[in-house]
């Protein structure tokens, strides 16, 4: 059965010399599979340690947040503020 290839000009099926027939792609179990095994055994922990870190910073950005808003009054200097009577 010859190969045919679509044109762009219309729905014209037009058989090509020398052209290889249609292969499928089956998919195969690997050769080596302790290889497979393991990096499928690694990959969900070094995502949830992402995902947990991500999570830690953020945590960590509000607090400190927190604590920047609790010891801003602290560290103002105390202004003396003239009594408004004044005798004269």
């Amino acid at each position: 059965m010859p190969a045919f290839s679509d044109s762009p000009e219309g729905s014209h099926n037009v058989p090509v010399k020398n052209a290889p027939a249609k292969v499928t792609y089956s998919p195969k179990a690997p050769k080596d599979l302790s290889s497979a095994l393991v990096v499928g055994v690694l990959v969900p922990p070094v995502l949830m340690g992402i995902m947990a870190s991500k999570t830690l910073a953020n945590i960590l950005a509000q607090v400190g947040l927190v604590t920047e808003q609790l010891y801003r009054g602290d560290r103002l200097p105390t202004l003396n503020i003239p009594s408004t009577e004044t005798n004269h």
